[in-house]
């Protein structure tokens, strides 16, 4: 089964984008934070990988033409991680997906989809 999505970030939005892919029947794969996704609903499939390493980013959103950037360090280690994991994430995505759309992207499509 090919795989058109592909979610970064298993917290809210990315959990609400995945919900919402549950319902059109499409395979979704997420990665977590290390610990952060213990209970996955059956259709998600979990994939470990470390975000921060361009490599492994290209490697989970390998031929996926959506790629949803909802991940984050935790809050207190903002200062230090955000930018590194943002810089490993566009780096090796920036050529790989056809379209990409940030968590700021997410909250707008749910809270349109919510006001309904």
């Amino acid at each position: 089964m090919a795989v058109n999505h592909v979610i970064l970030g298993t917290g809210a939005i990315g959990r609400a984008v995945a919900q919402e892919l549950v319902r059109r029947r499409e395979p979704v794969p997420m990665v977590p934070r290390p610990g952060q996704m213990d209970e996955a609903p059956t259709e998600v499939k979990v994939i470990a990988s470390d975000l921060y390493d361009p490599a492994n980013v290209g490697e989970v959103s390998r031929g996926a033409k959506v790629v949803y950037q909802s991940a984050q360090p935790a809050y207190s280690q903002w200062p230090e991680k955000f930018p590194l994991l943002q810089k490993a994430i566009l780096e090796d995505c920036r050529g790989a997906a056809q379209s990409w759309f940030s968590w700021k992207t997410c909250i707008c499509t749910a809270m349109r989809r919510a006001n309904r």
